[in-house]
């Protein structure tokens, strides 16, 4: 399921509706077998209206992973902290400190992109797979917090990496 804007959707919803109420309050004894038609038609968009502007929470862990990763490989890392719960928001602040001090001019630094290739959500947990500019797959851990998906991780989970890494 793909992400629908909803605000021009939204518009035209209403303006099918005022007109659908304007029909019924004009034409109302006029003719019963419109009546019955406009009805149907009533009710289905009524439907409509409920189900149109549905976001699954794939879609919604896919949303928040892409702009984590987007701000992250444009080195906006205010911009990806608001992507992640309270404890990696502080990990990734305190890593635009470390880079200002000890990398010079971020803005010199070449951007990043990410390709998202999977995502998957197991109740209030989820994990998107994605590649980097060089081919390499990683992962993306997501929780709920107050229903929106965050981007969680783990420190000791990430100093264990790395040191694997250096092994």
């Amino acid at each position: 399921m793909t992400h629908v804007n909803c605000v021009g959707f939204e518009r035209i919803k209403i303006y099918f509706l005022y007109s659908l109420v304007s029909f019924f309050y004009f034409y109302k004894k006029e003719n019963m077998k419109t009546m019955k038609t406009m009805k149907i038609l009533l009710v289905l968009l009524m439907g409509i209206t409920l189900t149109s502007c549905a976001v699954s929470d794939e879609d919604k862990v896919k949303q928040s992973a892409s702009g984590f990763l987007k701000a992250l490989g444009e080195y906006d890392f205010e911009e990806a902290a608001s992507y992640c719960d309270d404890s990696t928001k502080q990990l990734i602040l305190s890593m635009e400190g470390l880079m200002e001090e000890y990398g010079g001019d971020i803005s010199s630094l070449p951007k990043s992109k990410f390709t998202i290739t999977s995502v998957e959500v197991n109740n209030d947990e989820a994990s998107v797979t994605y590649l980097d500019n060089e081919g390499k797959s990683d992962q993306l851990y997501l929780i709920k917090v107050d229903n929106e998906w965050k981007v969680s991780i783990d420190k000791d989970e990430l100093n264990k990496e790395e040191m694997d890494k250096e092994e």
